[in-house]
């Protein structure tokens, strides 16, 4: 049976002087270890402003080795946490028939994660975790985006702690389909993840395959920077 493991290298900056910098790297870690024999890929990962040394990383997962049966193929989501600078490392959430994680702390802590499902109504699934991402409620749906991503808005402003889920949408197909109508879809959230908004859309022109990352800029505003047919431009939305 194949071996798949997720591994981690620390890297630790310390300023020596005003103009020079070292980084040291530690060993790596194997950080999928509860779950070796698994394929893990899209890997994302964030550091919780509140606590040094807590780390969250998100990642699909393959069931078919769990199962060891290839037909049983499916995908699924799994979450790891550090609280030791990524020196340990536990598995604090797994689900299946989910694709596209994404996960992000807020700067209280607050754990988000989403996906979305794979059976029925496709839609995004959002998970919260108000202790760090060491346990989870949800999940809270709205309208699936393909490839969604999490954003907290971690500024001072009057905003801060609001969530931003954003992420593809097609009127054809998804971002792995032919031409079509296509842009950006936002949702926020304005009560820490337990729900969201009507979605606001922004369409590519001409209707082509695009994607998205954002950005919050200043306290009511963000930026969202897009690739449209290998060209890349900026708008900007008031939160």
């Amino acid at each position: 049976m194949k071996n798949y493991a997720l591994a981690l290298v620390l890297l630790f900056g310390g300023m020596l002087s005003e103009t020079s910098a070292q980084i040291s790297v530690s060993r790596n870690v194997h950080l999928s270890k509860e779950r070796p024999n698994q394929l893990q890929v899209e890997l994302i990962m964030d550091s919780d402003p509140s606590r040094p040394g807590r780390i969250m990383a998100c990642s699909l997962i393959d069931r078919s080795a769990k199962n060891d049966d290839p037909s049983s193929r499916a995908w699924g989501v799994i979450v790891y946490l550090t609280e030791d600078f990524g020196k340990t490392w536990k598995k604090t959430f797994e689900e299946y028939s989910l694709m596209d994680p994404t996960c992000a702390f807020g700067p209280d802590g607050t754990a988000y994660l989403q996906a979305f499902n794979l059976d029925g109504f496709l839609q995004n699934q959002t998970y919260r975790s108000a202790d760090g991402g060491r346990t989870w409620t949800g999940p809270v749906k709205n309208i699936r985006s393909d490839r969604p991503y999490l954003v907290v808005d971690q500024t001072n402003g009057q905003f801060r702690g609001r969530v931003y889920s954003y992420g593809q949408t097609s009127g054809t197909g998804t971002l792995d389909a032919g031409p079509g109508m296509s842009g950006i879809r936002l949702h926020a959230s304005l009560d820490g993840g337990r729900t969201f908004g009507d979605p606001i859309h922004r369409h590519s022109v001409p209707p082509r395959r695009t994607m998205s990352t954002l950005a919050p800029v200043r306290s009511h505003r963000f930026a969202i920077s897009f690739m449209n047919e290998m060209r890349v431009a900026s708008i900007a939305f008031a939160a």
